[in-house]
């Protein structure tokens, strides 16, 4: 099978390639920072394209029409989230990507296909950082030279978020009842106001199907929708559901089934959505899930069942249906059904709180169904728990797999279980300084003894060596000086025309000044008395990332006399400075540097723990975490949490102290967020909450 992507000006051969489709909850490429009114990725619509994805200068070659008609409807670049750029920094929420999908599946398409599901890192090259960046690729974007989050179901550092918890529920839904659901055709709903009203679509095929409702869109407040109940008019007949009008409250969206066959009895509908069946020992158990604020309604075709009984709500009578009302959701109440050749059916609506905790593992043809706070997965001969609680709870609803009893056990309803865990708590305190923007930097003294007639005219110099020996080309190279007396400077034989302002903070560009190789650094000062001295740091950055930072310290050397050294002259009588006390930076007016700490990551850190992740919420525009002079994680703010998952780093951090860097702002600034910012987020750069969040993990044997 050919494919091809299909938006975007591409060129798709007719019945020779199949165009892949996509839908995102955001448009970073978009070269404005207004906030996005219409999204079509959040309307049904028989039309496969999106007008959203890709740039918008681009123009839609291949007609809907004829895509409906030729090829199946595949959607192989579905965002649960989107990566944030230099100019639009978007926060997504839990329900984008499940709505996405769902309108995309209720829309017709059989191929969930995720761009990207879990975010990662870029790697750092040699040469360069290999980001994207627009000033030096020319395209679209400029994103962060680390960071490769995309807001996606499983984050760059590891931890699902809170979107996971959503598609999933889909997946299962997917999985289990895909072959279903393929063949069915697509029929959408036309609604007034897409932003406003209620979408629903059904996919049909002969007398069943499934109906697919929302009542989200991204950064939209929907109205709660009052008094809904559905007309489908099929082939032999017309469903009108549920008995009992509901409410559908803002961000609810579903999948519910009409004329849904369960082996032998037939559930004409369910305000449910299927999750899965299992096997178990003396019957066959049928789990829904019940949808954000909406009251669980069955109704069973009466044709076959011998029996049915409830353990909640109220179960009525109408012509040849009984329809179940006031469901209790949750695992403690279930409808049990025979049928006339004996066999006994549960049928279970989890609540919706339990729905987020669910987990459907398949191993080797077997289901297991659990709920936990947890997060789940079989490996091998184990059923492994990792999460951020110590004291983990396991409810198991199924047979299988049959676990390890050494663990405490309460037996819940029926042939459930529950299993409760608890780890040993590992705290870590996190020591971080704040570092001033000179700090590491000594103050060398300027001032001399005494200033006569005979030497007022003389000058000080300070003279540094050094090496910018790296594989990269420089990007930049800032020189940092606080000095009480202005003077002039050379680099490598050039003298700056950019002017000193003495008692402050001067930030001065000398990238076109410094190279590869050796480096000669001058300052000149006039001859004064006093207590006079300056700092310096000189910051550079690679191509590739990496960063050095050249300071004022005893290695700097000096020498008074009344020329002024000539490249033609060979420098003699230099002598280590006179190191004075260190004192506060004042920054000058205009003047905007990095805010920086240290933090120390304890020793061991690793030790006993699945994950330890480094949680920063911070104000200023961008962040940089460092090990040494390599940038190891790097981050665009958003006003969203950064994450950085520690271990993967091993022992080359443990016991160092990391170096995070704040950017502020630069005046004037023109990027899109979702919200207002105040004075305090936009003119400082320092953070206001920074800790560590160790993850246990637990494995309990499968006999």
């Amino acid at each position: 099978m050919y494919t091809v992507t299909g938006w975007g000006n591409a060129a798709v051969p007719a019945r020779e390639v199949i165009p892949l489709w996509g839908a995102y909850p955001s448009a970073p490429w978009n070269s404005d920072i207004e906030r996005i009114t219409k999204n079509y990725a959040f309307e049904f619509a028989y039309n496969q394209d999106d007008e959203n994805i890709g740039n918008d200068q681009k123009k839609r070659s291949l007609e809907s029409d004829d895509a409906t008609n030729i090829y199946p409807f595949f959607t192989c670049e579905l965002g649960v989230g989107n990566q944030i750029s230099q100019h639009r920094r978007p926060v997504l929420g839990k329900y984008d990507g499940s709505t996405i999908v769902t309108i995309k599946t209720g829309s017709g398409s059989n191929l969930i296909g995720y761009y990207v599901f879990a975010g990662g890192s870029n790697p750092v090259g040699t040469l360069t950082a290999m980001e994207e960046d627009r000033e030096e690729t020319g395209y679209w974007n400029s994103y962060p030279k680390i960071s490769y989050d995309f807001q996606a179901a499983i984050k760059e550092s590891g931890e699902l978020a809170p979107s996971y918890y959503q598609v999933k529920k889909i997946h299962y839904f997917l999985n289990e009842f895909g072959d279903i659901l393929a063949p069915m055709l697509p029929v959408i709903a036309k609604v007034k106001d897409p932003e406003t009203d209620l979408q629903y679509s059904v996919r049909v095929k002969d007398n069943s199907g499934f109906l697919f409702g929302t009542n989200y869109y991204h950064g939209m407040q929907k109205p709660e929708q009052k008094d809904v109940r559905f007309k489908i008019k099929l082939k032999d007949e017309t469903l009108i559901f549920p008995s009992n009008p509901l409410n559908v409250p803002d961000s609810s969206t579903f999948i519910w089934p009409f004329n849904f066959r369960m082996g032998s009895i037939l559930l004409k509908y369910a305000t449910a959505q299927p999750l899965c069946t299992i096997d178990q020992k003396d019957r066959t158990d049928w789990f829904f899930i019940q949808d954000l604020g909406i009251q669980p309604e069955l109704s069973f075709d009466s044709g076959s069942i011998t029996s049915i009984e409830s353990t909640s709500g109220k179960i009525s009578r109408d012509k040849n249906q009984y329809i179940i009302t006031g469901l209790i959701s949750g695992i403690n109440s279930y409808i049990t059904i025979s049928d006339k050749a004996g066999k006994v059916i549960h049928v279970l609506v989890l609540s919706y709180e339990e729905s987020d905790k669910v987990w459907l593992l398949n191993e080797n043809g077997k289901k297991g169904l659990f709920i936990s706070d947890a997060n789940l997965y079989i490996d091998g001969n184990k059923l492994h728990a990792y999460g951020t609680d110590i004291d983990m709870k396991i409810i198991q609803l199924s047979d299988y797999p049959e676990l390890d009893k050494s663990v405490v056990k309460i037996d819940r309803t029926g042939n459930y279980s529950k299993y409760e865990m608890e780890v040993t708590p590992v705290k870590f305190s996190p020591e971080v300084i704040p570092v001033d923007v000179m700090s590491g930097s000594e103050r060398l003294k300027i001032s001399v003894d005494n200033v006569n007639p005979s030497n007022q005219l003389f000058n000080k110099l300070f003279i540094k060596e050094f090496s910018l020996a790296n594989h990269s080309e420089i990007r930049s190279a800032i020189l940092m000086l606080d000095a009480d007396v202005s003077c002039y400077i050379r680099v490598n034989n050039t003298w700056l025309n950019q002017k000193i302002v003495a008692g402050k903070l001067n930030r001065l560009d000398i990238t076109g000044y410094v190279k590869k190789g050796g480096n000669l650094l001058m300052l000149d000062y006039p001859f004064v008395d006093g207590d006079k001295s300056f700092a310096a740091k000189m910051v550079v950055e690679y191509m590739n990332s990496d960063k050095i930072a050249i300071v004022t310290d005893p290695s700097w050397l000096t020498i008074e006399q009344y020329t002024i050294p000539s490249p033609l002259v060979e420098l003699k009588g230099l002598t280590n400075p006179v190191i004075l006390p260190d004192r506060p930076v004042e920054q000058s007016d205009g003047v905007k540097a990095p805010h920086g700490y240290l933090l120390k990551i304890p020793d061991n850190y690793a030790d006993g723990l699945n994950q330890l992740y480094l949680h920063i919420d911070y104000s200023g525009d961008k962040g940089e975490l460092r090990n040494g002079y390599k940038l190891i994680s790097d981050n665009f703010n958003n006003f969203t949490t950064w994450s950085v998952g520690l271990k993967q780093f091993g022992d080359q951090i443990e016991g160092q102290q990391l170096k995070i860097d704040l950017d502020p702002f630069k005046p004037g600034f023109k990027i899109y967020f979702d919200r207002g910012l105040s004075k305090d987020e936009t003119d400082n750069a320092a953070v206001s909450s920074l800790k560590f969040v160790p993850e246990y993990s637990i494995d309990l044997l499968i006999k």
